[in-house]
């Protein structure tokens, strides 16, 4: 089961670099001031949102992008996470392909849930 819902919420872990690090960075770059209940929303929508993008190469871009818009933030600051985006999300796709291999071999090794006996 923990493999599963591991598999499920690894997605979020992307939203959280976006939500904690990315975000606040380039809003303190740009010198807009985060107050804690936005910050709080703002991990809110990257979790939802991340959900939806866990699947797709460079997927977080545009999410990042889509969330600096929306607290006031210029689009243009998705230049200073360009850089180091790139690397950051080949790791994240290995790692989510990684623990997606992992539970298929988990869930495939139990004879009671394929319905084949041994």
């Amino acid at each position: 089961m923990r493999a599963w819902l591991r598999a499920a919420l690894g997605p979020t872990a992307d939203a959280q670099l976006v939500a904690v690090s990315a975000a606040p960075d380039v809003a303190q770059a740009f010198g807009v001031e985060l107050s804690l209940s936005q910050q709080a929303v703002l991990m809110v929508l990257a979790v939802i949102s991340a959900v939806a993008v866990a699947g797709i190469p460079g997927g977080s871009l545009p999410l990042i992008a889509g969330l600096l818009v929306s607290f006031g933030i210029p689009a243009e600051g998705i230049g200073i996470v360009l850089g180091v985006d790139r690397l950051l999300d080949m790791l994240r796709t290995t790692v989510n392909v990684g623990s997606d291999l992992v539970t298929a071999s988990v869930v495939a090794g139990r004879p009671a849930d394929t319905g084949v006996s041994t």
